[in-house]
């Protein structure tokens, strides 16, 4: 089984090639093999994942960064859309936003990963 996936990752509006790489990953005990053409692949997967600042808290001189990840995802099987969502995760950390951003990401690329592997399996 060939797989496609791309689309555009940011972090506040910067690319973040890594969460695509993540899902790859995360999914390549499946069995497939992954393909940079979508004419050549069996399932392409789009995903399109945009960053916000959710909450800054401040307790003494410790700061905690809040920000929510949300990706769109789009699954389709020759030229059929079979799958069409959205996946929103929250990510905490304490040294800066992006950082709380990757977290939010790393989350959501589990959940991602679940949908595709269910999808693509059955």
């Amino acid at each position: 089984v060939a797989v496609y996936i791309g689309g555009e990752i940011t972090i506040f509006n910067k690319s973040y090639p890594t969460f695509i790489n993540q899902i790859k990953q995360q999914i390549s005990g499946i069995g497939c093999t992954f393909t940079t053409n979508e004419a050549e692949a069996d399932w392409v997967v789009r995903l399109h994942g945009t960053t916000q600042e959710y909450n800054t808290m401040q307790k003494c001189s410790y700061s905690t960064f809040v920000v929510m990840a949300d990706v769109a995802i789009e699954i389709e099987k020759k030229g059929q859309i079979i799958y069409s969502g959205n996946v929103s995760q929250k990510g905490v950390h304490t040294i800066n936003t992006e950082q709380a951003a990757k977290e939010a990401y790393s989350e959501a690329s589990k959940d991602i990963a679940v949908r595709i592997n269910e999808i693509i399996n059955n």
